[in-house]
């Protein structure tokens, strides 16, 4: 195995008093990476995997979705007993 690029010993040592910590070098390097093949992963069939009258259509819970519904209560009319029109302190009529 090769040595990684780096700054010489010294200035590793200035480097990480410094920063009060050991620098990790965030550069990738062939030895650090994971391999490109890993193993297909287990997935349990479902009702997607068959072969025919498998139509998305009939799956797509996205139309189902219908217009919201008006629910109405029955208006009952009341009746509002009549103020007299009165006039405050400053002679104006409220209504």
């Amino acid at each position: 195995m090769a040595k990684y690029r780096d700054v010489s010993p010294i200035l590793q040592l200035w480097r990480n008093f410094l920063f009060g910590r050991k620098h990790t070098n965030s550069q990738r390097f062939k030895d650090n990476l994971s391999s490109r093949s890993p193993p297909p992963p287990r997935i349990p069939k479902g009702p997607a995997h068959a072969l025919s009258k498998n139509y998305y259509y009939t799956r797509d819970t996205r139309r189902k979705v219908q217009p919201p519904q008006t629910v109405e209560l029955p208006k009952i009319k009341k009746k509002v007993p009549q103020m007299e029109k009165s006039k405050d302190k400053c002679g104006c009529s409220l209504k």
